[in-house]
């Protein structure tokens, strides 16, 4: 158990490397374009393939072991195993599997647990609505002055995307409490029940089971993404990707 923690750790703490760097890198490219603007070089591009491939190409040996690791918890099936850990939905369905005929309140609770997650779902989906109308509207960008743009899109964007992201979070603390209480009810049903125990051994062969074939699913899908993703870079598709991904940021937002 304490090496697999390790190896969690690893993997997080080079995943969060991965991500400081690159947006240092993007940092850095941006202060370099702005310099030489500065200095008079009013029509070099703040960003250009040679600079970004030089900024990325440093980062190919980080970006490769993160994915070996990845690789590796995928096909080792290593993931955290902390007890500590609890899923409401879970302990829910197991403490309600032995009950042929629920309670009046396990419906109750069951009833508003579907409402509440309808209730965040449709909530958040408006209020990511008028994010979504700004970024539709393209006189929104038609600025060359990237601060102001960026400036203008986080203030008409951010504050929905709070919204929407805390009304989930209500939503789901209220539907886990709920989940809790139909499971202290269903707990109760089975007492008063005095129902046969379940049978043993059944239930944990069919979960090494479960985990032996996921693990199998996963290995073969990730041999399939390995795949895809070399027979990509020989044909020559990474190479268009990005160039056209070089020109959606210079021709369509604005940014060289």
């Amino acid at each position: 158990m304490r090496k697999r923690n390790v190896f969690l750790f690893i993997q997080a703490a080079l995943c969060i490397l991965l991500c400081v760097l690159l947006s240092a890198g993007a940092v850095r490219l941006y202060a370099e374009g702005m310099t030489q603007r500065a200095a008079g070089n009013v029509e070099s591009p703040v960003f250009t393939r040679e600079a970004v491939l030089e900024k990325l190409t440093s980062l190919v040996p980080l970006f490769l072991l993160a994915l070996g690791l990845l690789a590796a918890s995928a096909v080792l099936n290593i993931r955290n195993m902390s007890p500590q850990v609890r899923d409401p939905e879970s302990e829910r369905n197991l403490a309600c599997a032995g009950i042929a005929e629920p309670s009046e309140d396990m419906k109750r609770e069951r009833e508003t647990q579907k409402k509440l997650s309808w209730l965040g779902k449709a909530g958040a989906a408006l209020c990511v609505l008028p994010a979504a109308l700004y970024l539709c509207v393209p006189s929104h960008f038609e600025s060359t002055q990237l601060e102001e743009v960026m400036g203008a899109l986080l203030l008409h964007i951010l504050p929905w995307l709070a919204a929407a992201f805390g009304l989930l979070c209500v939503t789901e603390s209220l539907r886990v409490k709920s989940m809790e209480r139909e499971t202290k009810a269903a707990v109760m049903q089975r007492r008063n029940a005095s129902s046969s125990a379940p049978r043993p051994g059944e239930e944990k062969r069919k979960n090494l089971n479960d985990e032996k074939r996921q693990r199998w699913i996963r290995g073969i899908l990730l041999l399939a993404a390995a795949a895809l993703i070399i027979h990509g870079v020989l044909n020559g598709s990474m190479r268009d990707v990005f160039i056209k991904a070089v020109h959606i940021c210079t021709e369509c937002i604005g940014l060289g």
